[in-house]
């Protein structure tokens, strides 16, 4: 191949920290309870109470290990890097290097 000196594609993700984003849905879920924005059926299927803390929210499980469904049952292992949106500046220098 007369192009095998050139480096096949490098994958990279940025993703949300967890905690960060379990916080930002519970806030979310809140704000339209308050507006009275009706429920997707997301929310509906599995919050029973709308006046959920957020430790309570938290322990839903069917809103753990988001990623794991938004990437298609890749592993994250097979991205050669990893960033964190949080600190999406030193992540990006990280991945330039």
């Amino acid at each position: 191949c007369k192009y095998r000196f050139i480096n096949p594609a490098r994958r990279a993700i940025w993703l949300r920290d967890p905690i960060q984003r379990l916080i930002s849905r519970y806030h979310h879920y809140r704000r339209d309870v308050a507006h009275g924005v009706h429920l997707t059926p997301q929310y509906q299927r599995f919050i029973q109470r709308p006046d959920l803390s957020l430790e309570q929210f938290a322990r839903i499980t069917q809103f753990h290990n988001v990623y794991a469904r938004f990437l298609w049952g890749e592993q994250l292992r097979q991205f050669d890097f990893v960033g964190i949106t949080e600190q999406y500046a030193a992540s990006l220098q990280l991945f330039g290097r």
